[in-house]
């Protein structure tokens, strides 16, 4: 713990001028995160393309660019053993290398990789999930919560936006057991089990969501659920596709 608390401080100072560079760069401009739930069509994705719309990709949300020449304009991940996927599997590196990425500080190989690139950004996690707060600047660090999600809406207020637009946060399980938008073969071998995880997880995640809810709306901040169905219902909704 001692070398990577070294390592995270000898990077923090570079990355904190890399990350400031990010602060009020699209202000103003509607953006969207784009989740990984069951909802997710690629077709939506293409929508955002032709609209050239901002957007913020997470997690495995790499396994739909195969059906879309949609991509991120930030690819966003902060648990652990994304990183680590990332670190490890060829697809998954290849596809997201070309991108604009945020990374939390959670796996050091990441960050001794990547120290160089311009393209990739690091931030201090914060992990309280006691005192859950909503950072407006991420120079400062990032609260976690149960959701990747929670974490990219703290950058897209800190980048400058002032309408948010949720899609593929279904934050519950659909008809068919399904959890993501692809196939989770794991849920399959063992779908009571899976089914228990999730639906505590989702109680958890909600927490982080009415946090973020509360906390925008201070600063004059909305964020709007554009997902198609899901359960989801902190944010106020509205229709995907009469916003275009």
């Amino acid at each position: 713990l001692f070398e990577e608390e070294n390592i995270n401080q000898q990077y923090y100072q570079e990355y904190n001028t890399r990350l400031s560079r990010l602060r009020n760069t699209f202000e103003d401009v509607p953006v969207f995160v784009i989740g990984c739930g069951p909802s997710l069509r690629a077709s939506d994705l293409d929508i955002l393309s032709e609209h050239k719309c901002i957007t913020f990709g997470v997690n495995d949300i790499y396994y739909i660019f195969r059906q879309t020449k949609w991509r991120p304009d930030y690819y966003f991940a902060s648990d652990r053993r994304q990183l680590i996927k990332y670190e490890e599997e060829p697809e998954f590196y290849n596809a997201v290398k070309p991108l604009k990425k945020i990374f939390s500080d959670n796996y050091i190989p990441v960050m001794q990789r990547e120290k160089n690139d311009e393209n990739t950004y690091f931030f201090r996690q914060i992990q309280d999930l006691v005192q859950m707060g909503f950072s407006t600047d991420c120079c400062s660090g990032v609260y976690c919560s149960n959701t990747v999600i929670f974490g990219a809406l703290q950058f897209a207020v800190y980048m400058g936006a002032k309408n948010i637009y949720l899609l593929g946060c279904d934050n519950g399980i659909a008809p068919g057991k399904k959890l993501y938008f692809y196939e989770d073969k794991m849920l399959n071998e063992n779908i009571d089990t899976w089914e228990k995880i999730a639906l505590e997880a989702y109680s958890d995640m909600e927490i982080g969501y009415r946090v973020a809810k509360r906390e925008t709306e201070k600063i004059g901040v909305n964020i709007y659920n554009a997902t198609r169905g899901g359960y989801l219902e902190v944010f106020e909704r509205v229709n995907f596709d009469s916003l275009f």
